[in-house]
């Protein structure tokens, strides 16, 4: 096992801190890549739906993990890649510290070498029903354990952040094997994870069923076919849900007007925005909104 080391401190100060916290691609200003998150024995983290893919390291602690790919026990020194609308929830059967890198639905290596040149590997049912995490190697936990240190010495420029990503990349390309890194990816593989990719790509630029069917060059049938067969569910029913979950987070954890939240997901008028709140969540968007600053 992988044990954490204690570098809490960088040599030096970070240095011109009013330069950095006032430049737009600093700390709260931009959405993050990396976060990070501590869950005491007994407490669950997870946010719904996972609105992007995402990489979670576990730095300390065992944790169960509950999710749609799979789950299982996962313990300090491993990792997970959790699909972009994955339903997950991370358990911590002990004192657990988390990092959280988000990636994307087109997931690149590096410039030469792409997710599927992963799809010759041959993945067995057996090794797919047994999968939990892979182990983090030492070249990766060593960049997460300096990049910890100088993100919480105040370092939170989001290129910064982008660096790191891309290094992060790379280790995975240059230390792990294609086979593991086929079941680390698996979601992504294949002609069904084609067709995933190109939904959850799109799905959020698009305000109808139709708009999405329209870019995907299958006919209406096939592509509502084609969709249960891969999400388990008719399109109109994930859509709607995956839509309340995005409308709910902004609502209540971004302080975006509501004025342009209701342009963000295609509603006619703020008035109707307000009408499918109070119908899909009971409440009106400034109430959810007071709900989470009481």
């Amino acid at each position: 096992m992988i044990k954490w080391k204690s570098i809490d401190k960088v040599e030096g100060s970070l240095l011109y801190v009013p330069e950095h916290q006032a430049c737009r691609y600093y700390g709260d200003f931009h959405p993050y890549i990396f976060r990070s998150a501590v869950l005491k024995k007994g407490n669950k983290f997870h946010d719904g739906l996972s609105r992007e893919s995402f990489i979670v390291f576990l730095l300390s602690g065992v944790m169960r993990v509950s999710c749609s790919s799979g789950g299982g026990e996962m313990s300090s020194g491993e990792m997970k890649h959790i699909c972009k609308s994955c339903q997950y929830v991370f358990s911590a059967l002990e004192d657990c510290e988390l990092m959280i890198c988000e990636t994307s639905s087109s997931l690149n290596l590096c410039s030469q070498f792409t997710l599927d040149h992963l799809n010759n590997e041959e993945l067995s049912e057996k090794e797919v029903k047994n999968y939990v995490s892979l182990k983090i190697c030492n070249q990766l936990w060593e960049m997460l354990l300096h990049f910890r240190a100088v993100y919480n010495a105040g370092l939170k420029c989001l290129h910064y952040q982008k660096l790191k990503r891309d290094e992060m990349f790379l280790y995975l390309r240059a230390y792990y094997k294609k086979h593991d890194l086929a079941l680390f990816f698996r979601e992504f593989l294949g002609e069904d994870h084609s067709f995933k990719r190109y939904v959850l790509s799109n799905v959020d630029d698009c305000a109808t069923l139709e708009d999405l069917i329209a870019g995907s060059n299958m006919s209406r049938s096939t592509f509502i076919r084609h969709f249960k067969e891969v999400f388990k569910e008719a399109p109109s029913k994930w859509m709607l849900r995956r839509k309340s979950e995005n409308i709910i987070q902004d609502i209540r954890f971004t302080m975006i007007p509501f004025s342009e939240l209701s342009e963000k997901y295609k509603f006619s008028s703020p008035a109707y925005f307000t009408t499918f709140c109070k119908k899909n969540f009971g409440k009106t968007p400034q109430q959810l909104r007071d709900e989470q600053t009481d």
